[in-house]
């Protein structure tokens, strides 16, 4: 951070004085978002079209100071890029300078290549896959299996993804002693590993209430991979979800209960859950597509 701020002055020099007319910056979290604000500051005394991408939800559920700061320096005519049109109405609501944005939806970055499996004889088969933290959820997840388990007897619980918190660790191993072969931990899982997790599962289950969580890539690769998902409704989550995508449990709501809804209706016809939550991922896709292109003239028309 004291890097960054001693290079401050020379990076808003560059911007003011360089000789490129528009102006993109990635907003930055926690206490560099006045790093940012400077720089917006900085496009906007040089009367540069400033474009400013959100990716944290952070300061959109609860009002923070270095995000109004950071508004008033855009001014009215800063496009602000969210990653979906609800993130974007929450954006303008909680800070009234924000006069324009726009949203770039992140199924952009998940390989559209994906396909689902066909899906084997086999019990019902959770994944979660994330950054295993307490504010990620993974206690959640083992605490829903728990109930799970009382609908489904023979259902299985598949986790991945790096366990560095204590928290995370002792949870993995309770679940082990708790549930023995029917609960995996198969740790950070890449390319064709990552592959095989999702064709070795039948529902996604993503109950994160961490403050920055704006819709989680991993719940989109679920949905191309064509496995439904089950995940508590914050910022983005539940428009992505949307009719045939999966559950999006409000967050003071009963995660548990949704997720055996879910799995009851799906087990109906598996085949029919995959393609849903396929069809919804392509929904997002061309999303992404349009927005992508509307974007790109924005920018070229500045």
């Amino acid at each position: 951070m004291a890097s960054k701020i001693a290079s401050l002055p020379r990076r808003c020099a560059r911007i003011a004085f360089g000789p490129e007319s528009t102006v993109y910056l990635s907003v930055n979290a926690n206490s560099g978002i006045v790093i940012t604000a400077a720089c917006a500051l900085a496009a906007k005394l040089a009367d540069k079209r400033l474009f400013l991408h959100h990716h944290s939800y952070r300061y959109i559920g609860e009002w923070d100071r270095g995000m109004a700061m950071l508004a008033n320096a855009g001014g009215k005519e800063t496009v602000h890029i969210t990653n979906c049109p609800i993130m974007g109405r929450e954006l303008a609501e909680r800070y009234p300078a924000v006069g324009r944005w726009a949203s770039l939806h992140n199924a952009g970055s998940v390989d559209p290549n994906l396909s689902p499996n066909i899906r084997p004889d086999r019990p019902i088969t959770l994944g979660h896959m994330s950054n295993l933290t307490e504010a990620k959820g993974v206690g959640r997840v083992v605490d829903a299996f728990e109930r799970f388990k009382a609908r489904f007897p023979d259902g299985r619980l598949i986790v991945a993804g790096p366990a560095r918190e204590r928290f995370a660790q002792s949870t993995i191993d309770s679940a082990r002693a708790s549930f023995g072969e029917d609960f995996q931990y198969i740790g950070p899982v890449y390319g064709d590993a990552k592959k095989a997790f999702f064709e070795a599962i039948d529902i996604f289950v993503f109950p994160s209430l961490y403050r920055v969580e704006t819709q989680g890539i991993v719940n989109l690769e679920a949905l191309a991979c064509g496995k439904p998902v089950v995940a508590f409704d914050q910022c983005c989550i539940g428009y992505d979800l949307g009719e045939s995508g999966g559950e999006a449990i409000a967050k003071d709501g009963d995660f548990a209960a949704g997720l055996v809804h879910l799995a009851e209706r799906s087990c109906v016809d598996w085949e029919e859950a995959r393609h849903r939550a396929r069809v919804r991922f392509d929904e997002l896709f061309d999303l992404y597509s349009q927005e992508r292109l509307n974007l790109l003239h924005e920018i070229g028309a500045a």
